[in-house]
């Protein structure tokens, strides 16, 4: 156990897509990292440097050695840092006002996939998505708020965006597809659900939502860490898993930037718990911004 939390921790040795070789490989395993402020911010605000950064070393070269380690994350489980201080609490805000201000409309799709309704979720997510991986090129190349580029000097070229943009794309209609595909499974039945006003009305639901809320992280670390193991197989890696290391000089598009069978390993992590147990819709729309938001930046 401790050798995979190890391990898990590693994987987040580049907190920036301007700081890592390879962000899919490092967005998750904050379980054993230091303690930052709401959301794992660092000190110095949005763009200040993390306690554990030597500035002394290239970027990407810090050491983490110091904070590895079972009892570390342990504790950070036990006492809910790992959420509170780390991105998950944003992703958690993020999926709560899509959630609330683009609820899954289940009327619409008791009738069946209609465009309506499919064209206006593929419009929210696809905004969603945009936003989030174009304000972090943006602040990163054309604002250069960051100062310590993996690769300095060098920088994506034309070519490069358009494959990276490209398979980013599949990704981001990847989720769409499945969110329009859970939404079509809770409104006909075939998927039990907490409906909206159950979950408000019952102590013992919202109790169990949120000990989803914090489990989800700890599990969704865990399924990448052996997905990402299994994609290193020598036929798996060949044919679909070495487009993703096509990238090394990141940018932000590039963390979502996989073939579409990797997408697809990679997001088959949101049918837990949502296939197995009767929980709000909410889970699973947390699920995917945890899952599509993070390679952004991480």
């Amino acid at each position: 156990a401790q050798a995979i939390l190890s391990q898990l921790a590693l994987l987040r040795v580049g907190l920036t897509t301007l700081d890592s070789p390879h962000p899919l490989s490092m967005k998750t395993a904050q379980l054993a990292a230091p303690k930052e402020g709401w959301g794992g911010l660092p000190a110095g605000g949005f763009f200040g440097k993390f306690s554990w950064v030597d500035e002394g070393k290239p970027a990407g070269h810090s050491s983490l050695r110091s904070e590895l380690g079972l009892m570390k994350s342990l504790q950070s489980v036990c006492t809910l840092s790992f959420f509170f201080f780390q991105p998950h609490s944003v992703w958690f805000c993020v999926a709560l006002a899509m959630y609330i201000c683009f609820p899954y409309d289940l009327e619409a799709a008791q009738g069946g996939f209609a465009a309506d309704w499919v064209l206006k979720r593929f419009t929210i997510v696809g905004a969603t998505a945009l936003l989030q991986y174009g304000f972090w090129w943006w602040a990163f190349y054309v604002q250069c708020l960051s100062k310590r580029k993996f690769q300095p000097g060098s920088n994506p070229t034309m070519q490069n965006m358009i494959h990276n943009v490209w398979y980013w794309a599949l990704g981001v209609l990847q989720w769409c597809l499945w969110e329009c595909a859970m939404t079509w499974l809770y409104a006909t039945g075939r998927v039990p659900y907490v409906s909206d006003e159950e979950l408000l009305r019952s102590p013992r639901h919202l109790f169990a939502t949120a000990m989803w809320v914090l489990l989800l992280p700890v599990w969704r670390e865990h399924h990448f860490f052996f997905v990402h193991r299994f994609s290193h197989v020598r036929a798996l890696y060949r044919y679909v898993h070495s487009l993703h290391h096509r990238n090394v000089d990141t940018e932000p598009f590039s963390g979502l930037c996989m073939h579409p069978v990797e997408h697809l390993l990679y997001f088959s992590n949101s049918l837990t718990p949502v296939l197995y147990f009767r929980c709000s819709p909410f889970i699973f729309a947390f699920m995917f911004v945890h899952l599509c938001m993070p390679p952004a930046v991480v």
